[in-house]
């Protein structure tokens, strides 16, 4: 993600509009390996589509061993309450919900990926 750059002498209206700018762009999640499938994911925050907080679109984008894009999925489009934050487990990933039912539970799906052999 590139940092807003402020110019010097501005006001702190200014660096906030400069700031909010960034926010909306889309983001790349760190590049994790699937040992169940031998493979690599990383998730992927797609652009805003509103002002609404947390309207955008969560992808997960595979790659081979050799680091070879080979599948990317719309998760939004799967379930519109995924968000962007998730956790790495043993062979699964916990993704949390966007809304959320309680403030002192956390709601969130498990997304597993298994490979299908080919015969």
């Amino acid at each position: 993600m590139i940092k807003p750059v402020f110019p010097l002498g501005a006001t702190i209206r200014q660096a906030w509009e400069l700031s909010n700018e960034r926010e909306g762009e889309v983001a790349f999640g760190e590049l994790q390996q699937w040992e169940s499938c031998g493979c690599f994911y990383r998730t992927v925050k797609g652009p805003m589509k509103s002002e609404k907080l947390q309207d955008f679109d969560v992808y997960l984008e595979m790659f081979d061993e050799n680091l070879e894009k080979t599948d990317e999925v719309n998760l939004s489009a799967i379930n519109p309450n995924v968000s962007n934050f998730t956790i790495p487990l043993t062979g699964k990933l916990l993704i949390k919900a966007k809304s959320q039912s309680s403030e002192d539970l956390m709601d969130y799906y498990f997304l597993e990926v298994m490979t299908l052999k080919e015969d």
